[in-house]
């Protein structure tokens, strides 16, 4: 995920995309694209927004009084034969910056 750090944590949605290294033995090319975004911290609706298959916008923003927001964020890529797999990467707003 690029940017994989948000600061400051001051509301802002920042834009944020996912690098995918891919192979398949029968398929060159498998389509790939988020297909959820979680956090350890509660989400308001707004706090994330899909703007493209491998892209999404994040609300730099966490608890004061937590460790710091983390967004657990699934990527999934399928196949002509409609076989897929997942991973999850991660992109955390973390409480301070030491």
């Amino acid at each position: 995920a690029t940017p994989n750090v948000l600061w400051p944590p001051n509301g802002p949605m920042e834009a944020v995309t996912i690098a995918v290294t891919v192979t398949d033995n029968s398929d060159p090319a498998p389509a790939c694209a988020i297909t959820g975004v979680t956090s350890n911290e509660p989400l308001d609706v707004s706090d994330s927004t899909l703007t493209g298959p491998l892209s999404v916008s994040l609300r730099a923003d966490r608890n004061g009084l937590g460790a710091g927001r983390v967004y657990s964020i699934t990527v999934t890529c399928t196949n002509a034969s409609q076989l897929s797999a997942s991973t999850v990467v991660t992109v955390t707003v973390p409480h301070d910056q030491r």
